[in-house]
C-alpha cells in the first residue's frame, strides 16, 4: 500500500497555506500533522497512475486578491510502494508541483 503526504508553500510569504484549501481525491483518508501537512495513510491504487487536486481558490484570493491559479492538478505515477510528499509552491505570478524524496 502506497502512502503520501502533500502541503501547499505559499512562497510570497513563506508560510504554510493548509488550512486555506482542499484537496479532493477519492477513498482517501486523510488528517492534518503537526508540521502542517496533510498524511494520506491508507491508499489503495487502483492503477500506478493518480491525480491530486489542490483547490487554492479561497487562500488565492485571500493572500493574493486574485485566483489565477485556483486549481492545480498534479498527476503522477507510482511504480514502488513507498510514501510520497507531493508539494504545491504557489505565490500571485507562478506555482510548481515537486515530489520530496
Amino acid at each position: 500500500m502506497s502512502t503520501f503526504s502533500c502541503h501547499i508553500s505559499d512562497t510570497s510569504s513563506g508560510i504554510s497555506a493548509t488550512h486555506s484549501y482542499q484537496i479532493e481525491r477519492p477513498l482517501v483518508s486523510a488528517t492534518i500533522n503537526a508540521e502542517d501537512r496533510i498524511s494520506c495513510e491508507t491508499i489503495t491504487l487502483l492503477s500506478n497512475h493518480d491525480t491530486l487536486s489542490f483547490d487554492a481558490a479561497s487562500y488565492d484570493e485571500n493572500a493574493f486578491n486574485q485566483a489565477f491559479f485556483p486549481k492545480t492538478d498534479a498527476h503522477f505515477h507510482v511504480t514502488k510502494q513507498k510514501h510520497s510528499h507531493i508539494l504545491l509552491l504557489l505565490s500571485p505570478y507562478t506555482c510548481s508541483i515537486y515530489r520530496e524524496i
